[in-house]
């Protein structure tokens, strides 16, 4: 044990402190005030806790101690002590130790681990206690406290990692959260001219590129021009899209049917259909978009007629199912080739349902077609291989011959698979073998976790007024930022809404452009080509278009971590950050969080910085194909458009991944009057079916008839147009002096905006079109008003009105500025195409029930 001494110089008097073993707390600590005497400065008065001790009690304190230290402080005071160490032949150390402890009589020695503050070093416990006090205001998480002191901890800078903090101070090595680090290519790449490609195709494809990139290289290794259905799992942007062209036209001009190429949102297939019709149409293929009938006459639209083996198809997966649903399956000639893309959406909440139906339905009408799925977010993968492969599959021999009720197999076989029917064969825990749609081929599992350029993930900590400062500087640096290939850097901003995306756009001081599903086709084209040919910096855009954007950009920008009203899932954000750095362009790949500190959607608990951190540490979740009841018994109704019986329905069914039990979910559809016993659909169900409505939607509108409800009345009770906005948000806001929902129709600005006090504080401009709004929508005498969905159904009318009275999308968002909210005019053509359709239902619903008003 080594008893130490410490003795801390200020102004008249002197702290002395007996410390054991270097321990920060001391085992005494007393006040000494020295005095001039004829033989030097000697002990004068000695007091510890408010009591006086004999002065002649320090000296022996300090003649018994191992080491005496002095430490820096009032330089009189310190040469007084000195003086008296001489005095009685004693000598001292001078030490640098924390002045923060020492304030509150504390040792803490200056070392290794100190850490810089404000020009001096102070112990890393008092670092992160001013880093607390610094930090109190922006509310941060546990999470992101942690990460901030983890900072302080390695970088041992306070000074800088506050800076971090700073909009005006952007240090990347210190938001540098990880890399995702580039692998290098262990594939070896496949020369286009060593194909077994078609010739005229070879010939185009090699005017492009020489070799094929890595995972196209591994599914040709895997069997892709022999006909083998796979599953790609691929980061995006590796080239997975033309493993589908390459399979599906070799399989088109080889004569084996038509190319199915299915996308999830509607932008995303309008971009492809142009690129293939481009592409290929010097090959005498034709190339139709299936995104299914508008009823609203808003743009041109060129039509192409398909063939029956020389057509590509291009749709959504409801454009497309909607000729399976309508028993229009023969529009679509021979399938040669279908290919899936964001095949992870199975697990979607809303549409995953509809993926499997539709997956199971083409399998039944092309069983002999080559299956390809693409995703780049799919975790454990070998599951959903399995599930996507290993079902029973019946080939048309079912259109001959019927089938027994209850059997498995065709009468004839005694229970043995014939050569037209699949077998169930188990798979191997982990292999990447299974069978496929017929008996010769099999299918493979395809991975290719490797990146071509390595991705940095950053965070930083911002105000909601600071984000679009801090956009625009990343942005800046990014645009002056040449890659080894001579590309500039571009930038792709995320945010959570379509006002966002303008507002974002219109506030960067560089070129910078907003794209959404709202513009139209022309803008959306004009905006891409601007992007892909260098003459935009930004492009700001929204979280739910994440799937259609394929911009080359080296940096992706996080504005929010939220879609919508709802925080991103980790599929989400996984397939967001991968669209950062391309191989032919880039070097490097960005990825920028802006996490606003305690910011909350929804009334949630978990706040943004929370969110951030579980999106960098989490890993992608597997795809979990589980249904509930409704929507299995709407895949089932939708499956008896196909179906000739009982014995056929049972084995669409069957090839549900998610499908529910036959037999239950046939006998509540027959009880609902959707289906016959004969497993044939009443006009009812049909109605429900070419419509995609659900078993509740379908009784709402047929009680709805049946009470004579105004059609009106009944299709806005089924939706209604909630994206509309306070078209002087900014205006209200400031007179408010709080922040506002962008929304209209959202709780808190019930609350805000359309209260007796919120009127009265507004401009009078502003609150003539707030009490005209009020006037035409929220006069109400429901008991829960203005909860009770009365204003936004109102509201709802009154667009179909201006509608039926001859105006256009645009011509309705301006009538509707009137009222002091705007709506985007993409959002009302897609709610009046909703509304037609919901129309045509209601009509048709109402003929079958006898309903001749409507």
């Amino acid at each position: 044990m080594t008893i130490s001494v410490l003795a801390n110089p200020q102004r008249s008097t002197i702290t002395v402190m007996q410390i054991r073993d270097h321990q920060k707390k001391p085992l005494f600590c007393g006040t000494l005030t020295l005095k001039k005497t004829e033989k030097g400065m000697r002990p004068y008065k000695f007091m510890s806790e408010n009591r006086f001790k004999k002065p002649s009690d320090v000296i022996d304190m300090l003649r018994s101690a191992d080491r005496i230290m002095l430490a820096s402080g009032d330089q009189k005071t310190a040469g007084e002590f000195l003086d008296m160490l001489h005095g009685y032949q004693l000598s001292c150390a001078r030490v640098q130790l924390c002045r923060y402890c020492l304030l509150e009589d504390k040792f803490s020695p200056i070392d290794k681990r100190s850490i810089r503050f404000k020009n001096e070093m102070i112990c890393p416990d008092c670092a992160l206690g001013e880093l607390r006090r610094e930090l109190g205001y922006m509310k941060l998480g546990g999470s992101g406290l942690e990460r901030i002191e983890k900072l302080v901890l390695k970088t041992r800078d306070l000074d800088r990692v506050l800076g971090m903090l700073d909009p005006e101070r952007l240090d990347r090595d210190l938001t540098l959260y990880s890399t995702i680090e580039a692998t290098p290519v262990t594939t070896k790449p496949v020369n286009i001219a060593d194909l077994l490609l078609p010739e005229r195709f070879r010939n185009l494809l090699a005017r492009k590129t020489r070799e094929l990139l890595p995972v196209q290289s591994l599914a040709i290794e895997n069997g892709l021009l022999e006909g083998v259905s796979q599953l790609v799992v691929s980061e995006t942007a590796t080239g997975k899209t033309l493993i589908g062209e390459l399979a599906g036209i070799t399989n088109l001009l080889e004569g084996r049917g038509n190319l199915l190429f299915i996308v999830p949102l509607v932008a995303l297939a309008g971009q492809k259909e142009e690129d293939f019709r481009e592409r290929y149409s010097s090959l005498g293929i034709t190339t139709v978009l299936q995104i299914g009938v508008s009823r609203i006459q808003h743009e041109r639209k060129q039509k192409r007629s398909p063939t029956t083996s020389t057509t590509i198809w291009v749709g959504t997966y409801e454009g497309v199912d909607y000729l399976l649903r309508s028993g229009k399956a023969d529009r679509l000639g021979r399938i040669g080739t279908v290919v899936i893309d964001e095949v992870h959406t199975l697990a979607d909440l809303e549409r995953g349902h509809r993926l499997d139906g539709l997956i199971a339905r083409l399998k039944y009408i092309a069983p002999d077609a080559q299956f390809l799925y693409l995703s780049a977010t799919v975790g454990d993968p070998v599951t959903l291989f399995k599930k996507l492969f290993t079902k029973k599959l019946f080939t048309k021999v079912l259109s001959k011959t019927a089938l027994r009720e209850g059997d498995n197999l065709p009468p004839g076989t005694s229970g043995k698979p014939s050569a037209k029917v699949l077998s169930k064969t188990a798979l191997r825990e982990g292999s990447d073998v299974a069978p496929s749609s017929t008996s010769k081929k099999r299918a493979r599992l395809v991975r290719y976790e490797e990146r071509p350029v390595p991705i940095e993930l950053h965070l930083l900590f911002a105000g909601a007024r600071d984000k679009v400062r801090i956009i625009d500087r990343l942005a800046r640096q990014e645009w002056n930022t040449r890659s080894s290939k001579g590309y500039r850097g571009q930038t792709i901003v995320f945010t959570n809404s379509r006002q966002r995306c303008h507002k974002i756009a219109e506030s960067l001081r560089i070129r910078a452009a907003a794209y959404h599903a709202g513009l139209s086709k022309k803008e959306r084209k004009r905006i891409s080509q601007a992007f892909a040919s260098g003459k935009l910096e930004v492009v700001v855009t929204t979280a739910a278009l994440a799937a259609g954007v394929d911009f080359p950009a080296s940096q992706v920008i996080f504005e929010s971590l939220a879609m919508g009203i709802d925080w991103l899932s980790g599929h989400e954000f996984h397939q967001m950050l991968g669209r950062a750095g391309r191989p032919d362009y880039h070097d490097l790949g960005k990825v920028v969080l802006l996490a606003e500190p305690d910011r909350k959607y929804h009334g949630g608990s978990e706040t943004e910085d929370e969110i951030a951190f579980k999106l960098l540490k989490h890993e992608i979740e597997p795809v979990d194909v589980t249904y509930e009841e409704p929507e299995q018994m709407e895949e089932l109704l939708a499956s008896s458009a196909l179906a000739r019986n009982k014995s056929e329905l049972r084995v669409l069914n069957d090839l549900l991944i998610g499908g529910g039990d036959f037999d239950y979910l046939f006998g509540k559809l027959v009880e609902y009057g959707f289906l016959t016993a004969s497993a044939r659909p009443t006009d009812f169900g049909r109605i429900a079916a070419t419509h995609f409505l659900s078993v509740e939607q379908a009784f709402l509108i047929r009680d709805a008839v049946k009470r004579n409800e105004s059609p009106l009345d009944i299709v806005v009770s089924l939706e209604t147009l909630d994206s509309v906005y306070f078209k002087n948000a900014a205006r209200i806001a400031a007179a408010l002096k709080m922040h506002i929902p962008a929304r209209v129709f959202q709780g808190a600005a019930y609350d805000l905006v359309f209260s007796g006090d919120g009127i009265s504080a507004l401009d009078k401009d502003v609150r003539e079109e707030i009490l005209s709004f009020i006037t035409e929508f929220m006069v109400c005498s429901h008991a829960d008003a203005p909860y009770c969905g009365c204003s936004e159904r109102a509201f709802s009318k009154r667009l179909i009105e201006l509608r039926c009275e001859g105006l256009d999308p645009k011509g309705i968002v301006s009538a509707i500025g009137d009222y002091g909210v705007y709506a985007y005019a993409g959002d009302v053509l897609e709610y009046l195409d909703h509304v037609a359709r919901n129309l045509e239902a209601i009509e048709m619903i109402a003929k079958v029930f006898g309903n001749a008003v409507i």
